[in-house]
């Protein structure tokens, strides 16, 4: 059975180009476009993984991170951000992966 993985990204070329990426590699692919939308979806389907844009609409990717990480999901989260400072980098508690957009340079290719 396929892993499953969550996209939450409000870029429709990011998310497209992600979900892309993934679906290739054999994961299977829930995406959302707000973090009100992705946190429904990640504790109602329970994700193996968690890919969230920190600035999304509705809800942001930190508020969502942090209310994952109070829920308990078993899942890994993913941060992906365009942000580069040192405070930006500190999201809240609980593991927590950050990636970089760098990625848009990979995707558009």
């Amino acid at each position: 059975m396929a892993r499953t993985i969550l996209v939450c990204e409000d870029d429709p070329a990011i998310l497209s180009g992600v979900q892309d990426l993934l679906e290739d590699e054999g994961f299977h692919v829930l995406v959302a476009r707000d973090g009100a939308t992705g946190l429904k979806l990640a504790l109602d389907q329970d994700p193996d993984v968690v890919i969230l844009d920190v600035m999304l609409p509705k809800r942001s990717g930190v508020e969502v991170c942090q209310k994952l990480h109070e829920e308990r999901i078993r899942g890994a989260v993913l941060m992906l951000t365009a942000k580069a400072t040192d405070q930006d980098k500190v999201i809240g508690k609980g593991p927590v992966e950050k990636a970089g957009k760098d990625i848009d340079q990979a995707v558009k290719k």
